[in-house]
């Protein structure tokens, strides 16, 4: 069961014009390829800065009938507690990772 919904929120996530991000890897023929070595089939893009999927979460579920139901909510702000992943992924998002 949450494989086919996992399936379920990735096409949603398509239909929305949802592009390549963080571990999804969405192939453009339109896109860059990440290194020369790679061939022409590994091009990709990233979402417009603006794009609904980077301002909105995806909540999915199975209602009561067993029917998918899908729901685009506002982003939650990152937490003010000092909870590892939140501060680790804030500083990857401003670039203060990697240089």
């Amino acid at each position: 069961m949450t494989h086919a919904l996992y399936l379920e929120a990735a096409g949603e996530y398509l239909e929305k014009g949802g592009q390549s991000r963080g571990s999804y890897l969405v192939l453009n023929p339109d896109g860059e390829k990440p290194c020369a070595e790679l061939g022409e089939d590994w091009k990709f893009l990233l979402n417009e800065e603006d794009a609904l999927v980077n301002k909105k979460i995806l909540e999915i579920y199975l209602d009561e009938e067993g029917n998918v139901q899908k729901k685009w909510v506002d982003i939650r702000p990152i937490p003010q507690q000092d909870i590892w992943f939140e501060i680790i992924w804030n500083c990857y998002m401003n670039d203060e990772i990697i240089e």
